[in-house]
């Protein structure tokens, strides 16, 4: 984890990838091709870094869809 001056915080391609639970490189690669909701890297020197806010952001809205989408009862 990476913070700045700012007080923002980055992670790193393979922080992310542990924080989704451990996936593979090509997960990430074919999340950021695929889903067009899910927080875009930073690249610096070739590294990519996500901002975590924008992550955490992406998992509240995913809960929120969950959520709407899960059956009512009658």
């Amino acid at each position: 984890m990476e913070e700045t001056e700012t007080g923002e915080v980055y992670l790193t391609a393979p922080q992310v990838r542990q924080r989704y639970g451990n996936k593979s490189d090509m997960w990430l690669w074919r999340v950021l091709r695929e889903e067009p909701s899910f927080p875009q890297p930073i690249v610096i020197r070739r590294q990519r870094y996500f901002r975590l806010r924008d992550l955490i952001a992406y998992e509240n809205a995913c809960r929120r869809e969950a959520h709407d989408d899960a059956p009512r009862a009658a």
